[in-house]
């Protein structure tokens, strides 16, 4: 569950399923489903939207120095009037994504130095 936001006069909470997958190279972040908890209203909305995700997200290293690249697949088919909700919904979903891979990382890195 992402950070609940306001959204007008209404309080709305984005609801993600996703599914990680390791591979020998990189990490697929898939998005199995989505949906808003809140008011009813913001309930209702829920059959209007539809979405579709899918992220490769690997470490490189460039210089010495270590980033995560990522290349992200977004569809998206919504009304109008989710257009601002969905503004502000990527950039917490992208930061949520890489907070958890780094966390991911290094609980791989753990594992591996005992």
């Amino acid at each position: 569950m992402l950070p609940q936001i306001k959204f007008f006069n209404f309080e709305v909470a984005p609801v993600l399923d996703l599914q990680v997958t390791p591979t020998s190279e990189d990490c697929i972040v898939e998005m199995l489903s989505c949906k808003f908890e809140g008011s009813d209203v913001m309930e209702r909305q829920n059959e209007h939207f539809s979405a579709f995700m899918r992220n490769h997200i690997k470490w490189e290293t460039v210089d010495a120095r270590p980033y995560l690249a990522f290349d992200v697949k977004l569809n998206l088919a919504l009304e109008i009037m989710m257009q601002a909700l969905v503004d502000q919904l990527v950039p917490l979903l992208v930061q949520q994504l890489l907070q958890d891979y780094e966390d991911w990382v290094h609980l791989q890195t753990s594992h591996l130095l005992q």
